[in-house]
């Protein structure tokens, strides 16, 4: 997934990095992560998809069309200008002409961005020197508004999704990158509600819920100006999200927004978990929403302890399985044509159809390994879960946020009599080991359910086509890098250079605890 590198041999501590159809100069002064190749692969891929289709022209109310002669990309952050000059490059299937705005608050920055587009002969790349938000908020008038915004910050978005929100267009596409996991994972819930207006709980659905937090963020900031974001794709990758939206002007959708907002109850004890919407229709007419009734009980049927609370969240679906496809068809015409550049093809060809795989109105998963090791035995394979799933009646299909996760519309208590049917066909494994009485609790406890785990042999399409699923480790120490300029103490420990220090921890669920 490395990107190909070269000295320029001018002494200055410079390298040349081929990527896509670009080669760009970078120095250290100025941000760069080569283990982002992936987000910028698929950034390419999505504004491909989007120019070629003329997706602008999508609207789901009566069309406010404001792309009438031109179509604007800004590349709001833009450090060394490698994502604005692969989109010129590579992005060149449109039926308007494109102009595209490098833009960053560096100087250091801005001297880099003009080099690279020299270097590369792009004609159409116009390099800005402004914050970012005042650079946005100068282009609210509707014949100044931006088709595609792509905002790849350091750490946190939140900052520019208000201006962001404001100056795309009516149907415009909004690409939205968080690298402060460990914030949206729960490691830091204060910081998490400052920042995202959301609580989140620490828990092993914890990349989806961060997913589902910023959906709900961007929602929240559009819904203030009448407008609402639809999510086209949501993915938790390595050390960052990264999720494409289209923007719409709508009051009546901004305000049966919170339709698809909920609660999300996590018991102490066995982890399961219950969703609570935030309102409900009266007497069925969607335009008559109250308050919802609380459906979760203050004590869990499961294992009888209490819940925590956490959210609210986006709990709607946080892909659209149409603009899926499309990436999926484009890629493959790219790569039967032999115009693929994209050096984590593999990737993202998997992440795609696990993606297209996933069920749509099955908010967060289960961590299988995690299930198992609460009554302490050992897990079986995928395929007997899932087995016993489809067996039951119940749909199945795995997460792309991470190995070993299912999404099932199966309740609570059919998951829990599932884990007991296994626990039991293994229990001389885990006679001599202590089980806390809560948990001892559930495995006496009746289910009113018979569990058949006789093997279905159809595999998802991702499994059967031995497509790349779950990338290893790209390089030694990867991660989230310094701010441009600032060193490492050494090769294995990064230091904190910022007040803000959460944004360059790592939340890895192996290394998680629960509640």
């Amino acid at each position: 997934m490395d990107s190909n590198k070269d000295n320029n041999g001018d002494g200055k501590d410079n390298k040349i990095i081929r990527e896509g159809k670009a080669r760009i100069n970078c120095q250290k002064q100025v941000f760069y992560n080569v283990v982002q190749e992936f987000n910028r692969d698929l950034s390419v891929l999505a504004v491909h998809t989007y120019l070629k289709h003329q997706l602008w022209n999508y609207s789901l109310s009566v069309p406010k069309n404001y792309v009438k002669d031109r179509v604007s990309i800004l590349d709001a952050l833009s450090a060394t200008g490698l994502r604005s000059i692969r989109y010129s490059l590579e992005c060149k299937q449109c039926s308007l002409p494109i102009d595209i705005i490098a833009n960053d608050i560096s100087e250091d920055a801005i001297d880099l961005i003009e080099s690279n587009i020299q270097l590369n002969d792009v004609y159409n790349v116009i390099v800005t020197n402004e914050d970012a938000s005042m650079l946005m908020h100068k282009k609210k008038a509707l014949n100044e508004r931006i088709t595609i915004i792509d905002l790849d910050p350091y750490g946190s978005p939140t900052q520019f999704l208000d201006s962001a929100i404001q100056n795309i267009v009516d149907g415009g596409l909004l690409m939205v990158t968080s690298t402060d996991m460990a914030v949206l994972c729960g490691n830091h819930g204060n910081a998490c509600f400052a920042k995202y207006g959301s609580y989140p709980l620490r828990a092993k659905f914890c990349h989806e819920m961060a997913l589902r937090i910023i959906c709900a963020s961007v929602n929240s900031h559009a819904a203030r100006y009448g407008r609402h974001a639809i999510p086209l794709l949501s993915l938790s990758i390595d050390f960052y999200a990264r999720i494409f939206f289209r923007v719409f002007t709508s009051k009546k959708e901004a305000q049966q927004s919170m339709k698809k907002m909920s609660y999300i109850y996590l018991c102490k004890g066995c982890e399961s978990f219950h969703l609570q919407p935030l309102c409900e229709m009266k007497d069925g007419n969607e335009k008559n929403l109250i308050p919802a009734t609380v459906e979760c009980d203050k004590i869990c049927s499961i294992c009888g302890h209490t819940y925590r609370i956490g959210g609210p969240i986006w709990s709607s679906s946080i892909h659209d399985k149409d603009f899926v496809h499309q990436l999926q068809n484009e890629l493959e015409t790219l790569q039967n044509s032999g115009d693929n550049q994209f050096g984590t093809y593999r990737r993202i060809e998997g992440m795609l159809q696990l993606v297209s795989e996933e069920l749509d109105d099955c908010p967060l998963y289960y961590h299988l390994d995690r299930l198992c090791s609460i009554v302490c035995c050992p897990m079986p394979s995928m395929k007997t879960f899932r087995s016993i799933l489809i067996n039951g009646g119940y749909q199945f299909s795995l997460s792309h946020a991470f190995k070993n996760t299912m999404k099932t519309n199966a309740p609570n208590e059919f998951i829990w009599a599932m884990i007991k049917h296994v626990a039991k066909k293994s229990e001389s494994s885990h006679k001599s080991k202590r089980i806390p009485s809560h948990i001892q609790n559930i495995l006496d406890k009746n289910f009113p359910y018979t569990i058949n785990d006789t093997l279905v042999q159809e595999e998802p399409l991702s499994k059967s086509k031995n497509l790349l699923r779950y990338q290893l480790n790209p390089e030694q120490y990867w991660g989230p890098k310094s701010r441009p300029g600032k060193m490492v103490k050494n090769d294995a420990k990064r230091t904190n250079i910022d007040d803000d220090d959460d944004n360059d921890e790592i939340c890895l669920n192996k290394s998680m605890k629960t509640v």
